[in-house]
């Protein structure tokens, strides 16, 4: 009984070990897909976004390309224009030196022509009685240096005056021939004519040189708005160069991090890899624990069928067969018989007990090199770690190195374009002393203009031209700088955009990051549950033993009790002989005196040995003697025989 307790115990460990192991299989299982299907979703996760930042950085270079080419062009426009207000301003200065030098020669032919007509007015006053002659011959070359002199000053607005006043000359010279009164009144005519002619020119001149104090606050203005727009279009050149460095660096950080992400993903799609080897192998070990589990109850079973054989009820079965046989060699040879078949199955469960002994031996060798394994794996584990923290200092490195040669970059680009400067600089410096020396030159003109009403007027024309130029191109800059300024700010809204996109990119890295992270704590918990659960089946797997090493003790028991009651055995069987052959001698001498206290003597006398079969027996032959005795009735007798 107490090895069938035992034998229960056991399966129900069993049992209940191999329902633990499952349990823990099917739970590993579960968590091994749940981790697969998160590295898919990661996977397809990243795939997405790197799709996304592709297409970001495409619409990027795109955008960034297409801002490049119209700030090329844009600045190639203004390049133009810029030549072209210099040519058209060198044209004007150019057409200022040919009227200035056209001014001083018609100043000096009125001068000629002033002093001859001067000469001939005093001529004719004085030699008026000479003759007609004189006076006509000096009114001739007055004439003729009027006309000259008319001819001489075609361009300028005066002409037509001139022209209108030679025929009333030749009125008054020739009214001076005939009357000398008339001549000092005609000279006093001219020189008040030629006083408003001055006075006009004079205005003239202050008009044109307001106009040209215009002109010149007009071209400083545009300079000025020309140098906003060169620090506008530079400030736009920094911005997007900026923003090309600001997109590069995103653009190299993101594929580390990609790189990272994909290293990381692969190691722990490599850990996964390893951590199914492992469950395999703990499966193959799993089952062939179940097996040798399986072989060790077989053998139990079998020496549990033994021990049902070997029973002493059997043994007496095989005595009983013998007594009534009668023969005194037969059971003696059943029990010789019995005895060898004891023995022989006792052998067989001594060599079952020691392959069960071997097998656990081997399971736990198994157990130990398992147990290595785990150990190779926690330092497999570590070294990955290191080489990730080596991965990360190299990672830190090459942002370093790469954040010193874009500040190399840009300390170049500063210097070149500081040369720029200063070459532009330099130039404005030379157009600042041509243009002081035009100024120079239009003070020194002030007094040529002084009699020039054609000449102001070309020039009054001239200036609104280039007034009307001048504004048109300031109209012209000031829409331009109006859409420099627009582009300048969609570019700085797409830099925005592309800051903002690349710092969702950034978050969406970084709970990655944390999920790898907490997918690998998973990992780890999981591979301190295996070993745990590991280490429980060490424990009970030592239980086991123990309680194997019991029933090996209590088998051990079980067959020095066996041996002793085969020994036994023959003294058993003699005295139930010697009891057998002394009933009737007892029966015999009883006989006459029978009754309910012969009865208990007899039933007293008899060995307790002797089996239930044989008391029956010879409760009925009591029975019977009673009953042709009479002495006992046969209701007590049954009461007896039930009580047996």
């Amino acid at each position: 009984m107490l090895v069938e307790v035992l034998l229960r115990r056991f399966r129900g460990q069993v049992k209940a070990l191999q329902a633990l192991l499952a349990q823990q299989e099917t739970d590993a299982l579960a968590q091994i897909n749940v981790l697969q299907q998160q590295i898919a979703e990661h996977a397809g996760e990243e795939q997405e976004l790197q799709q996304q930042m592709q297409a970001q950085q495409a619409s990027a270079s795109a955008d960034m390309q297409q801002a490049q080419e119209g700030f090329a062009s844009y600045t190639r426009e203004l390049e133009a224009e810029l030549q072209q207000a210099r040519d058209s301003h060198r044209a004007k200065l150019s057409n200022l030196h040919a009227l200035l030098a056209a001014a001083r020669e018609e100043h000096d032919q009125l001068n000629a022509a002033l002093a001859t007509l001067s000469g001939a007015v005093a001529g004719s006053a004085a030699t008026a009685l000479a003759g007609s002659d004189t006076a006509s011959r000096s009114v001739r070359i007055a004439v003729d240096s009027m006309v000259a002199v008319a001819a001489g000053i075609a361009p300028a607005a005066s002409v037509g005056a001139s022209l209108a006043a030679v025929p009333q000359l030749r009125a008054d010279i020739a009214a001076l021939a005939d009357a000398k009164d008339m001549s000092s009144a005609q000279v006093d005519r001219l020189t008040e004519q030629l006083a408003a002619q001055s006075a006009q020119h004079a205005q003239q001149v202050q008009q044109l040189h307001a106009q040209l104090a215009e002109l010149q606050q007009g071209i400083a203005a545009a300079e000025q708005k020309q140098a906003a727009l060169k620090g506008g279009v530079q400030e736009a050149a920094d911005a997007v160069a900026a923003g090309e460095g600001q997109a590069a660096v995103l653009a190299k950080q993101l594929q580390e991090a990609e790189a990272g992400a994909a290293g990381s993903i692969s190691s722990l799609q490599s850990q996964v890899e390893d951590a199914q080897q492992e469950l395999a192998c703990v499966r193959a070990e799993l089952a062939s624990r179940e097996a040798e589990l399986q072989d060790a109850t077989a053998a139990k079973a079998a020496a549990e069928a033994v021990a049902v054989e070997l029973r002493i009820a059997a043994g007496a079965a095989e005595v009983q067969a013998a007594a009534r046989r009668g023969s005194s060699a037969g059971p003696a040879a059943g029990g010789t018989a019995a005895a060898g078949r004891c023995k022989g199955l006792a052998e067989q469960k001594d060599a079952s007990l020691a392959d069960s002994t071997k097998r656990t031996q081997r399971l736990h060798a198994e157990l130990a090199a398992a147990a290595e394994q785990c150990v190779g794996a926690d330092g497999s584990a570590t070294s990955l770690d290191a080489q990730v923290r080596a991965f990360e200092q190299q990672l830190l490195a090459l942002q370093s190195q790469a954040q010193e040669q874009q500040l190399a970059r840009a300390g170049v680009e500063v210097s070149q374009l500081q040369q720029q400067v200063c070459q532009l600089s330099a130039q404005h410096q030379q157009l600042q002393s041509s243009h002081s020396a035009c100024c120079a030159e239009l003070e020194s003109a002030k007094q040529v203009l002084e009699r020039q009403q054609a000449a102001a007027a070309v020039v009054q024309a001239t200036a609104a031209a280039a007034a009307a130029t001048a504004a048109q191109q300031l109209t012209d800059a000031a829409a331009q700088l109006a859409d420099a300024r627009r582009e300048a700010d969609a570019g700085a809204a797409e830099v925005a955009r592309l800051a903002a996109c690349v710092e969702a990119a950034r978050g969406k890295g970084s709970a990655v990051q944390a999920e790898l992270t907490q997918l690998h704590c998973r990992l780890v918990a999981e591979t301190s549950a295996l070993e745990t659960a590991v280490e429980c089946a060490h424990e009970q797997h030592g239980e086991l033993e123990q309680q194997l090493h019991a029933l090996q003790a209590e088998s051990q028991a079980l067959q020095q009790r066996l041996q002793e009651a085969s020994s036994n055995m023959p003294r058993h069987l003699q005295r139930c002989r010697q009891s057998w052959l002394q009933l009737p001698q007892l029966l015999q001498k009883r006989c006459q005196g029978w009754n309910h206290s012969c009865l208990q003597l007899v039933w007293q006398q008899l060995p307790p040995q002797l089996p239930r079969l044989l008391q029956r027996r010879t409760m009925q032959r009591c029975k019977q003697t009673c009953s042709l005795r009479g002495s006992l009735p046969v209701s007590r007798l049954l009461a007896m025989q039930q009580h047996l």
